[in-house]
């Protein structure tokens, strides 16, 4: 084996992840694209499953929901549930102007701004026209719900973890 014969000691974990000789399972998700090249998509750690029997990968959906101005910082779940939801810190001053050019009331303080439900509406349309589109998105990985979160995410705040990855849970 070119890459290990398996972890010292432990049979156990080693069966786990070499599942025939010369066959490692390195815990990443991936697809074959159309030129024959293997693309990396996620986690097999990082997937969690819906209600209806499907598996989402979310790490690559949220990188493209993250590339819209109006959002820092996001989390898509949905863990044994119908739908999948939506938890972002959006980026204030480009959500404030996008607003105001739609010409929706942008005034009040920032956590007032997060709990309307007039926003957090424009802002999940935006990111079903513009980032949850197909061929990244599948239908049912599509948010249906969004929850605004006016705090920045950091390591103080224990929201994220010393690698700046997202806690999943507090």
């Amino acid at each position: 084996p070119n890459v290990m014969m398996g972890y010292w000691n432990n049979e156990e974990a080693t069966k786990e992840v070499i599942i025939e000789p010369g066959t490692f399972r390195t815990g990443d998700l991936g697809k074959l694209t159309s030129d024959g090249y293997l693309s990396i998509t996620g986690r097999v750690k990082s997937q969690f499953k819906l209600e209806n029997g499907k598996y989402v990968s979310p790490s690559g959906l949220e990188e493209t929901i993250t590339l819209n101005p109006l959002v820092e910082q996001c989390v898509l779940d949905g863990r044994n549930m119908l739908n999948t939801f939506l938890i972002a810190h959006p980026n204030m001053e480009a959500l404030r102007a996008a607003l105001k050019g739609a010409g929706i009331n942008a005034s009040g303080d920032d956590a007032a701004l997060c709990a309307s439900s007039e926003v957090r509406s424009f802002v999940l349309q935006n990111l079903k026209d513009n980032n949850m589109v197909a061929p990244d998105w599948k239908g049912y990985e599509v948010a249906r719900t969004l929850i605004l979160d006016p705090e920045e995410w950091t390591t103080d705040n224990e929201m994220l973890t010393p690698s700046f990855k997202v806690k999943l849970r507090n």
